[in-house]
């Protein structure tokens, strides 16, 4: 799979991942439907929000 990296426009709505990373809501969302992980860090999501939950309870 491929990732534009273009600019954001000022009123386009993006997808900020808890790794910090931006995108397009529709090109992340179709991407972490099947792969869990940050395109560009390749963070996994689904362990790093958890871990952020067991550091705040």
């Amino acid at each position: 799979m491929y990732y534009m990296f273009i600019e954001f426009e000022d009123c386009e709505s993006v997808r900020r991942l808890p790794c910090m990373h931006l995108f397009h809501i529709d090109c992340v969302d179709q991407c972490l439907y099947t792969n869990k992980c940050c395109p560009i860090c390749r963070v996994d999501i689904e362990i790093f929000l958890h871990k952020k939950l067991e550091n705040t309870a």
